[in-house]
């Protein structure tokens, strides 16, 4: 983990940053001495994109978002947003440009207001607006167990993703859930990424390849490094028949839908 580095160099300002996701030649391990996570990756997501990265177990898929949130031990290379060095940088201002939505999100006991809230200074109203936005009716006073367990995963993505609308986040990092949501969930997320966060950079780990269907840019993860990238409509099927993916047998008889475990 970075955070604990000297950062005496880095800009201890905020800096707000914008533009294309940068991995230039760059190289990590978890800790120093051990065998390279990442290896000399380049690719670029463009911002505003919607993308998605999959590949088989240990391909850096997860290493990727980790790298972005400086938590691994930086061995080479440099990442970039809009040009500028990460590592220019403090941690804390590298990772306050990113909101997460994590595979399991976990909610705090209290209220529906307390975990959408936090330490923010919004109002009710905004608060209802934006569980409007993603399709929640919650009351803003409806307890909450902790962990979230009392709400299922669908729904505490979504707390997750109306929480990330308040903070008004321009690069938002998604880890899908490797089962499928209930179809309402699904769609209600597609229609967010084409609706209120059409602007923002998306980038998901996918597990589910309908999912796939609705990104912009497919990157193809393997040791460390990107083996290709492309539309969905070019990835999608070799993805399917080099057994990268595992259609869900159910629905074999349609090849590029189904789920892949990743």
């Amino acid at each position: 983990d970075e955070s604990h580095l000297d950062n005496s160099r880095a800009e201890s300002t905020y800096a707000e940053l914008s533009g294309d996701i940068e991995f230039v030649d760059y190289s990590m391990a978890y800790r120093p001495g051990l065998d390279k996570i990442l290896d000399q990756l380049s690719l670029t997501i463009p911002a505003g994109k919607k993308v998605g990265i999959v590949g088989r177990t240990g391909a850096g898929k997860s290493s990727v978002m980790q790298a972005l949130f400086r938590m691994v031990n930086h061995q080479a290379g440099d990442i970039r947003i809009g040009g500028r060095s990460l590592f220019s940088l403090s941690v804390d201002c590298v990772r306050s440009q990113f909101g997460v939505v994590p595979q399991d999100p976990y909610l705090f006991a209290g209220t529906i207001r307390f975990n959408l809230r936090g330490d923010m200074k919004v109002s009710d109203v905004a608060l209802r607006r934006a569980l409007e936005t993603v399709g929640l009716s919650f009351d803003l006073d409806a307890s909450v167990q902790e962990g979230g367990k009392d709400y299922s995963v669908g729904e505490r993505q979504l707390l997750c993703i109306a929480r990330l609308i308040l903070l008004s986040k321009r690069y938002i990092l998604m880890d899908e859930p490797t089962s499928a949501l209930d179809r309402k969930t699904d769609e209600m997320i597609q229609q967010l990424m084409r609706g209120v966060l059409s602007d923002c950079t998306v980038i998901t780990i996918a597990h589910r390849l309908e999912s796939l269907e609705h990104y912009d840019l497919i990157l193809e993860m393997g040791e460390g490094r990107l083996l290709r990238q492309g539309p969905p409509a070019e990835i999608i099927p070799k993805l399917v028949g080099e057994g990268v993916v595992q259609v869900d047998p159910d629905i074999a008889a349609q090849p590029i839908k189904g789920q892949f475990v990743a």
